[in-house]
């Protein structure tokens, strides 16, 4: 097991299972890096009392 980051063990994560080396990459640098396309058939909707809308959203945290 490899020791983890400082950062890590802050939030109670001593270590890691694994004996492999991480990749040292980033998550999210940016918000253009994170986009999200859900797909539906209009074909399959038939009508009735639903809305169907198209959003983009641009930096937005879905827990605010």
């Amino acid at each position: 097991m490899i020791p983890a980051s400082e950062m890590d063990r802050s939030l109670g994560m001593e270590y890691y299972i694994t004996d492999a080396p991480g990749c040292e990459g980033k998550i999210k640098s940016s918000a253009g890096d994170f986009i999200v396309s859900e797909l539906f058939s209009e074909r399959a909707y038939e009508g009735g009392r639903y809305l169907i809308v198209e959003v983009e959203k641009t930096n937005w945290d879905a827990h605010r």
